[in-house]
């Protein structure tokens, strides 16, 4: 197997486990449950975005998370939830989507020396 193919899967793998803990444990003791898998959840996928040059990880740790999530929040034959109609659930599935959108969606080449100086993209191409 290559080397993007194990990275993938392990990543995939990684989403659906941090999605079935945060699930779980969510509302443990809420709030603090709720923010420890909040920041758990954005320094994984802010490493994931620091440690691999291309999204592909991020975005299919993301892609593992949101199956886990979706499919234990919703109803069995008998009704029951693990992520409840509640302040603790809506707060995680915000938080959530939040995480997923920032890490995903932040560009991987800005550099801070550009950001503050006000450098353009052309401008910065130009000097390269």
């Amino acid at each position: 197997m290559t080397r993007v193919t194990l990275t993938s899967l392990a990543t995939l793998l990684a989403g659906v486990i941090v999605g079935v803990v945060a699930s779980v444990y969510h509302s443990a003791v809420f709030p603090w449950g709720l923010i420890v898998i909040l920041v758990a959840m954005g320094t994984g996928l802010v490493g994931l975005r620091v440690f691999f040059r291309p999204r592909y990880p991020a975005v299919l740790a993301s892609l593992g998370l949101i199956a886990a999530i979706a499919a234990l929040a919703g109803q069995d034959g008998q009704g029951s939830v693990l992520i409840a109609g509640n302040v603790a659930g809506f707060s995680l599935l915000g938080g959530v989507a939040f995480l997923l959108i920032l890490a995903n969606a932040w560009p991987s080449n800005l550099s801070q020396s550009s950001v503050k100086l006000g450098v353009t993209a052309r401008e910065r191409t130009e000097q390269q």
